[in-house]
């Protein structure tokens, strides 16, 4: 009792040194708490970028083990149709998923817009290589002036969510649509005079007999400077002449081609994404989907490189915030013991007397710690403060300006389809606080997107926290306190008198 008395007097005796120490350990505190809630922060915005960036599976037919195949292991390989996509989707790892169709027609109604320039070296030798992979008389005879493309789910369509497309006029098609409706490109309207609400004709590239009427719903401007295509003719590599439509309208012309679905994205361009529950789940997903009956032709892959690109920055917030918090400790505890070592030294006298009356070498250390301690417990409660105080506002920028990009991505997408129920279930936008989606879509339910943005992120001083402020308080005072207690030990009471007298 009498070490913590003496300690707890000292603290006031020494109260020049001690309120140095005191502004030290506090603005170490005041960073300390800084730091953890930098680092807690970042940490919460990366585990928010991995539920809001989920990977992407799909599903690539490796051509060359194909290829390389004996002829009776190339009539047993089945390629992927639309209901092997759908059942691979139900699944309970499966969070959502979309699938792409393509076909090629014709139009005895307009014009397609046409393309003067040549395909250049690199599109000749794509088109032998198609040619090649699927047969040249596939490639002649069902390729039309237009492309029609159909995904299950629009909100999955890059071109627009990255605003390359962009609608001006209308709206999208919705892959739950049945209605014979479709978008088309500003420069088609333009060249045949077309509206919204106008009712266009298309045929069989084959057969001119064989019709279909769509209503236009909507125009979009392409600024992209590419047009690919997976058919080589010249005016459907124009991007100009490329349609939007619903999947059940396209399957009407892929069954009246007679498309089975089973020549992969020679004619059909069937592609799809899996986006899972969770991340770690890949494994067990291509595990199961094999026994489903995937291919072994086919390979598993993700766009797991793309995530880790991503979150690469939030990743730097949060390691520098980490190294913040160890250079800040290391610093203080140098300070501290340099500044315990000066005052040990001024205090030999008190040490030899206390030595000499007859207290231990711990009993002194210990009341050296504990005048340290107290000082410390005073610094943590101001540092905890002040630093609750100036890490809320940093937290709160760091949070504005992932939200700031959130809401911009989000009102750029409504703009570039020109509507706003286009939403990914599976990539919730809203920073990860949406709700689950009631039901898998597959492209067929559209959600609407009308999660409110978090804009303050309350910095949270709770017990852990305060356990952990604690703890680097009592590292900092034992450690510090470490050098009293060598110091001390080092010294001889007789001698420390002898030369005071």
């Amino acid at each position: 009792m009498y070490i913590f008395k003496n300690a707890f007097r000292n603290v006031f005796r020494n109260r020049g040194k001690n309120i140095l120490i005191g502004i030290i350990i506090t603005v170490i505190t005041v960073c300390t708490c800084m730091g953890l809630a930098i680092y807690k922060a970042g940490t919460n915005l990366v585990a928010t970028y991995k539920e809001t960036n989920p990977l992407a599976v799909r599903f690539n037919l490796d051509m060359s083990t194909l290829r390389n195949a004996s002829d009776d292991e190339k009539n047993d390989f089945s390629s992927l149709t639309v209901e092997d996509i759908q059942n691979y989707a139900d699944s309970d790892l499966v969070k959502d998923y979309y699938y792409t169709l393509e076909a090629s027609v014709s139009s005895t109604t307009i014009e397609a817009v046409s393309d003067n320039e040549r395909p250049n070296a690199a599109d000749e030798e794509n088109n032998e290589v198609e040619e090649r992979e699927f047969g040249k008389g596939q490639m002649e005879g069902n390729i039309g002036d237009f492309r029609i493309t159909a995904y299950s789910n629009f909100a999955y369509f890059s071109d627009f969510t990255n605003g390359d497309k962009k609608i001006v006029e209308g709206m999208m098609v919705t892959g739950s649509s049945d209605e014979d409706e479709f978008v088309i490109s500003k420069d088609l309207a333009d060249e045949n005079e077309l509206s919204v609400g106008d009712s266009i004709t298309l045929c069989l590239a084959t057969d001119e007999d064989t019709t279909f009427t769509f209503e236009i719903i909507g125009i979009y401007q392409d600024s992209s400077s590419s047009d690919a295509s997976n058919f080589m003719t010249m005016n459907a590599l124009n991007s100009s002449n490329q349609l939007f439509a619903n999947v059940e309208s396209l399957q009407k012309i892929l069954d009246a081609m007679g498309e089975d679905d089973t020549k992969l994205v020679a004619s059909n361009g069937l592609s799809a994404e899996f986006y899972l529950t969770s991340n770690d789940q890949v494994d067990n997903f291509e595990e199961e989907v094999r026994e489903k009956g995937l291919s072994d032709y086919y390979t598993v892959s993700t766009n797991e490189n793309e995530i880790l690109e991503t979150l690469q920055p939030i990743q730097n917030i949060s390691t520098f915030s980490f190294h913040f918090l160890i250079v800040i400790l290391v610093i203080g505890i140098v300070v501290l013991a340099i500044i315990n070592f000066l005052n040990i030294r001024d205090r030999k006298y008190e040490i030899g007397v206390l030595r000499a009356i007859g207290m231990s070498k711990w009993k002194v250390t210990g009341q050296f710690v504990l005048e340290v301690f107290f000082v410390a417990l005073i610094s943590l409660v101001i540092g905890t403060a002040i630093g609750f105080v100036s890490s809320q506002p940093i937290t709160n920028q760091m949070l504005k300006i992932e939200i700031d990009s959130y809401t911009s991505k989000s009102t750029s997408i409504e703009e570039n389809f020109g509507r706003n129920d286009m939403s990914r279930p599976a990539q919730d936008i809203s920073g990860g606080r949406g709700g689950q989606p009631n039901e898998k879509s597959g492209g067929k339910g559209m959600t609407t997107n009308t999660t409110d943005y978090v804009t303050s992120l309350e910095v949270q001083i709770d017990l852990i926290t305060i356990l952990q402020l604690f703890g680097i308080s009592i590292l900092l005072t034992i450690t510090s306190g470490g050098v009293a207690c060598i110091i001390v030990n080092q010294y001889n009471p007789n001698k420390i008198l002898q030369n005071r007298t």
